[in-house]
Protein backbone atom coordinates (compact mmCIF):
# COMPACT_ATOMS: atom_id res chain seq x y z
CA UNK A 1 0.00 0.00 0.00
CA UNK A 2 2.76 2.44 0.91
CA UNK A 3 4.69 1.65 -2.23
CA UNK A 4 1.65 2.38 -4.40
CA UNK A 5 1.08 5.66 -2.57
CA UNK A 6 4.68 6.62 -3.25
CA UNK A 7 4.36 5.83 -6.94
CA UNK A 8 1.15 7.84 -7.08
CA UNK A 9 2.77 10.91 -5.49
CA UNK A 10 5.86 10.73 -7.70
CA UNK A 11 3.75 10.22 -10.81
CA UNK A 12 1.55 13.19 -9.88
CA UNK A 13 4.66 15.36 -9.46
CA UNK A 14 6.00 14.22 -12.85
CA UNK A 15 2.69 14.94 -14.57
CA UNK A 16 2.74 18.52 -13.26
CA UNK A 17 5.91 19.09 -15.30
CA UNK A 18 5.37 16.76 -18.26
CA UNK A 19 1.84 16.20 -19.59
CA UNK A 20 2.40 14.32 -22.81
CA UNK A 21 0.56 11.14 -23.76
CA UNK A 22 3.80 9.18 -23.56
CA UNK A 23 4.43 10.08 -19.91
CA UNK A 24 2.26 7.31 -18.35
CA UNK A 25 3.74 4.69 -20.65
CA UNK A 26 7.32 5.73 -19.94
CA UNK A 27 6.64 5.94 -16.20
CA UNK A 28 5.07 2.47 -16.27
CA UNK A 29 8.02 1.04 -18.18
CA UNK A 30 10.45 2.59 -15.73
CA UNK A 31 8.45 1.32 -12.78
CA UNK A 32 8.22 -2.20 -14.23
CA UNK A 33 11.87 -2.14 -15.23
CA UNK A 34 12.93 -1.22 -11.70
CA UNK A 35 10.89 -4.08 -10.26
CA UNK A 36 12.39 -6.46 -12.82
CA UNK A 37 15.95 -5.48 -11.91
CA UNK A 38 15.25 -5.89 -8.19
CA UNK A 39 13.55 -9.26 -8.71
CA UNK A 40 16.39 -10.63 -10.84
CA UNK A 41 18.86 -9.42 -8.23
CA UNK A 42 16.92 -11.34 -5.60
CA UNK A 43 16.84 -14.46 -7.77
CA UNK A 44 20.60 -14.45 -8.23
CA UNK A 45 21.38 -13.48 -4.63
CA UNK A 46 19.34 -16.35 -3.18
CA UNK A 47 20.75 -18.99 -5.53
CA UNK A 48 17.42 -20.38 -6.66
CA UNK A 49 17.13 -23.62 -8.61
CA UNK A 50 16.48 -23.55 -12.36
CA UNK A 51 12.80 -24.33 -11.82
CA UNK A 52 12.51 -21.58 -9.22
CA UNK A 53 14.18 -19.13 -11.61
CA UNK A 54 11.80 -20.11 -14.40
CA UNK A 55 8.75 -19.63 -12.18
CA UNK A 56 10.08 -16.26 -10.97
CA UNK A 57 10.76 -15.05 -14.53
CA UNK A 58 7.28 -16.07 -15.75
CA UNK A 59 5.74 -14.35 -12.73
CA UNK A 60 7.79 -11.24 -13.40
CA UNK A 61 6.63 -11.11 -17.02
CA UNK A 62 2.99 -11.40 -15.95
CA UNK A 63 3.36 -8.77 -13.25
CA UNK A 64 4.99 -6.41 -15.79
CA UNK A 65 1.56 -6.02 -17.40
CA UNK A 66 -0.10 -5.60 -14.02
CA UNK A 67 2.23 -2.72 -13.12
CA UNK A 68 1.47 -1.04 -16.43
CA UNK A 69 -2.22 -1.36 -15.58
CA UNK A 70 -1.67 0.17 -12.15
CA UNK A 71 0.16 3.07 -13.77
CA UNK A 72 -2.80 3.70 -16.08
CA UNK A 73 -5.16 3.65 -13.08
CA UNK A 74 -2.92 6.21 -11.36
CA UNK A 75 -2.95 8.32 -14.52
CA UNK A 76 -6.76 8.29 -14.69
CA UNK A 77 -6.97 9.21 -10.99
CA UNK A 78 -4.59 12.11 -11.39
CA UNK A 79 -6.14 13.50 -14.55
CA UNK A 80 -9.67 13.26 -13.15
CA UNK A 81 -8.65 14.65 -9.73
CA UNK A 82 -10.25 11.84 -7.82
CA UNK A 83 -10.52 8.13 -7.27
CA UNK A 84 -10.65 5.94 -10.34
CA UNK A 85 -12.18 2.50 -9.82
Amino acid sequence: MFEEDGYYLVFRAILKKEKSKETPILFGLGRSGLHTILDFGTIFATGMSILGCLIAVVGRILSFGALMGLTLIDYESITKNGWYI
